[in-house]
């Protein structure tokens, strides 16, 4: 996990020195000629800004979203990097939008420093999900301003149940949060890293449920990063679901139980006809085994659903590839084999007979 933190911090550092090297009108031109005209007001303060003066972009949004931290809590960090294109000096209110319940926000602001804890930041509440804090941020020619943010997101404890939990992020909520992501050439402006546990998997979907393809996806197992170039959408939810497997468990277990019967059934035979002289007793051998051969009666056959029949046909399959291979390692002798093989495959031969009759019934 620290080596994913280094990584965000270098590349972080990395693009706030691109960035600061190259003029409004290089790196961003169609920003810096915005000649909108259009005025926002913001929520804290009353401060006043012509568009055409300022405009806040955001660089690089980084999100870390952790399930292994703290048990019964995702643990999110964010890392956003705003850059003002305009020509002229903004100061005032910066927002965000958070998911539901998400408590222990700590806001910071950090500097290029590579020992800086960051500079803490006062938040305040916009409504039950936005939130803000008042900072400024200087034009073009000057640097880009990052803040850090940590906070916790409680498990929705019915959907854990299920074996599923969400993490919503909406990025553009108008008109408090609306800012455009223009990352820099080569870079991605939106950059999630999930931390899962083992044998879950991944889907991303939009605000309709709609599922997204990132433009890069990285890692591998349980430590995943996605990357868009440009957001298409304006709400993103991570499902974090446990890893589905087919077929009906109650099935699997009856076939399992089925399995071990006729295999224990198979061996009981086989032991109570093996003796330690064997050539001297093969024919004591055959008549317990001729006395003991039955692993499934008539009545069973007729009584049992289709599904517990096909459990049944691979036990009895899985007991005459025993019977196989006892025979080739001179276990039981031919006599043996041949009554015992051709009781066991009479009973494959009815219960098929009895699944195919099934069958067409359905």
């Amino acid at each position: 996990m620290s080596s994913i933190k280094s990584i965000i911090f270098f590349s972080t550092v990395l693009i706030l020195v691109l960035i600061s090297s190259f003029p409004s009108g290089y790196a961003f031109a169609h920003y810096a000629s915005n000649n909108s005209t259009g005025n926002s007001t913001g929520m804290m303060g009353n401060t006043s800004i012509s568009s055409n003066v300022v405009e806040i972009i955001i660089v690089q949004h980084l999100i870390e979203v952790d399930q292994l931290k703290n048990e019964g809590y995702l643990t999110v960090s964010e890392t956003i990097i705003f850059r003002n294109v305009g020509t002229q000096n903004y100061t005032g209110p910066i927002y965000t939008w958070l998911q539901d319940d998400a408590f222990n926000l700590v806001v910071t602001k950090n500097t290029m420093a590579m020992d800086s804890q960051g500079i803490a930041i006062t938040s305040f509440q916009v409504d039950d999900n936005i939130i803000g804090w008042d900072d400024s941020i200087q034009s073009s020619m000057g640097m880009p301003s990052m803040y850090h943010l940590e906070y916790m997101v409680p498990v929705d404890p019915d959907m854990e149940k299920e074996g599923s939990i969400d993490f919503i992020k909406k990025i553009t909520v108008p008109p408090t949060v609306n800012y455009n992501y223009v990352p820099m050439t080569g870079m991605y402006a939106l950059v999630i890293n999930t931390i899962q546990m083992e044998n879950t998997g991944i889907t991303i979907t939009d605000g309709d449920g709609v599922e997204i393809e990132p433009d890069l996806v990285e890692g591998a197992n349980n430590l995943k990063k996605y990357n868009w170039v440009s957001p298409p959408f304006d709400q993103i939810c991570i499902e974090i679901s446990e890893s589905k497997s087919g077929g009906s468990s109650t099935i699997l277990y009856a076939g399992i139980i089925l399995v071990i019967i006729g295999v224990v059934g198979y061996f009981l035979l086989k032991r109570n006809g093996q003796k330690e002289e064997k050539v001297k007793h093969e024919g004591e051998d055959a008549a317990q085994y001729n006395n003991e051969e039955e692993v499934l009666t008539e009545k069973d056959i007729e009584n049992y659903s289709l599904n517990e029949l096909k459990a049944s046909k691979k036990a009895v399959s899985r007991v005459l590839r025993e019977l196989d291979d006892d025979f080739s390692s001179s276990i039981i002798s031919e006599d043996e084999y041949d009554t015992i093989r051709s009781n066991y495959k009479k009973k494959a031969v009815e219960i098929t007979k009895r699944i195919e009759m099934l069958e067409k019934e359905q």
